[in-house]
């Protein structure tokens, strides 16, 4: 996946970590909002969505979910 595993501990527990994020491309803060809730247009763009698609994508999933769809892009982008 390429982010050590303390970083992907903190990813399961909801927590947004500086690897993950720069792994993405993103902020933390813009991680940890989507984590939350809220899609900003870089976690949008790193999702390869427009930011209303991925606001929906994000409503229709718990965190859990949310999560997974993390893991996801960044073993893609490994």
């Amino acid at each position: 996946m390429g982010v050590v595993q303390s970083e992907l501990e903190k990813l399961l527990a909801g927590q947004a970590g500086v690897g993950v994020a720069k792994k993405l491309g993103v902020s933390r803060m813009d991680l940890q909002r989507f984590i939350a809730g809220e899609v900003s247009m870089s976690m949008a763009y790193a999702l390869g969505m427009l930011q209303p698609q991925a606001q929906e994508l994000r409503d229709r999933v718990e965190r859990e979910g949310t999560v997974g769809v993390i893991v996801g892009i960044c073993a893609k982008a490994y």
